[in-house]
């Protein structure tokens, strides 16, 4: 890995944020801070590492365009979690660690499992 990636990687995990309205304000969140984004219907759920939810309208494909990074990866057709945060990878479920000590369980794609592996070990490489 060159000093140049690791930096840009170092930049985006401290400095980048994404920005959502939700209930008529701006909201501006770090993506440290982001645990898992979820689809639920037409609205889109951002778990955060304090245990905070944001429910917003918005399209799941555009979240996986803004959350395509080295620090999130694609769960199941549903969810995004980000590496940073997790804690434990079985076959079918993944566990998250939130600050506050709670964990979250994700489920796994079956064709996500291997994918999700990878990018984890490649992640703790970084």
């Amino acid at each position: 890995q060159t000093v140049m990636q690791q930096v840009m990687k170092l930049y985006h995990s401290q400095y980048a944020f994404v920005e959502r309205r939700i209930n008529g304000k701006i909201v501006r969140v770090p993506l440290q801070e982001v645990v898992c984004i979820e689809a639920r219907g037409k609205s889109v759920v951002l778990t955060l590492s304090n245990g905070r939810i944001l429910e917003y309208a918005g399209s799941f494909a555009t979240e996986s365009a803004d959350f395509h990074s080295p620090d999130f990866e694609r769960a199941h057709r549903s969810y995004i979690i980000s590496l940073r945060h997790l804690k434990r990878i079985y076959y079918n479920r993944i566990t998250l660690s939130l600050k506050n000590g709670q964990e979250l369980i994700v489920p796994v794609g079956r064709t996500q499992y291997h994918q999700i592996t990878e990018a984890y070990l490649h992640y703790k490489m970084l």
